[in-house]
């Protein structure tokens, strides 16, 4: 079988939750942070939700950080599938809480934009930015705001968001 063979099949294994073809992949050498077309192992166990599998990979020696085709590590992944279990073993192991994407977007916009109230106060406390801005200069709380999620409101507010922060529209947090 050739390496992009291999690579293929750990992607698969770590996508299904398979632990065990995962630590016999790892063990015959398959490189833990093989990239196929943006991908990685790690990021499709998130995906899938294998909080075993992500454990494994991440102890193997997986880039915590990688990002994917779109910008996104792993950490945007969990946050953005409601998977706090991963989140916070991910930040365990160092992921960047501020890690922006191709949109300018952190793990944080994520926890926002799908009303994560747990997951938003969870990165916070790890040092989450709070007036970050994405390419359309949007702030937490912009976000926030808009989708009426009043809990994050006050978790960014609580933190310091700036609510005079005006964004590529002009339109306050408060809009």
């Amino acid at each position: 079988m050739s390496n992009g063979d291999l690579d293929k099949k750990l992607l698969k294994a770590a996508e299904n939750g398979n632990e065990e073809l995962v630590i016999r992949l790892l063990r015959d050498g398959v490189d833990v942070d093989c990239d196929v077309k943006g991908v990685t192992p790690l990021i499709n166990a998130v995906s899938g939700g294998h909080y075993s599998v992500v454990n494994r990979l991440l102890y193997a020696g997986a880039n915590v950080n990688c990002k994917n085709q779109y910008g996104d590590t792993a950490l945007h992944n969990a946050v953005s599938t409601g998977r706090p279990g991963i989140v916070d073993l991910l930040l365990n192991f160092k992921a960047d809480v501020n890690s922006r994407n191709e949109n300018g977007e952190t793990p944080l916009y994520k926890a926002v934009l799908g009303g994560k109230v747990d997951l938003a106060e969870l990165l916070v406390r790890k040092g989450a930015h709070v007036n970050s801005r994405n390419k359309l200069r949007d702030t937490p709380l912009n976000k926030a705001s808009e989708g009426g999620h009043v809990g994050i409101v006050g978790i960014l507010l609580n933190a310091g968001a700036n609510v005079n922060i005006v964004n590529a529209v002009k339109s306050f947090c408060t809009s």
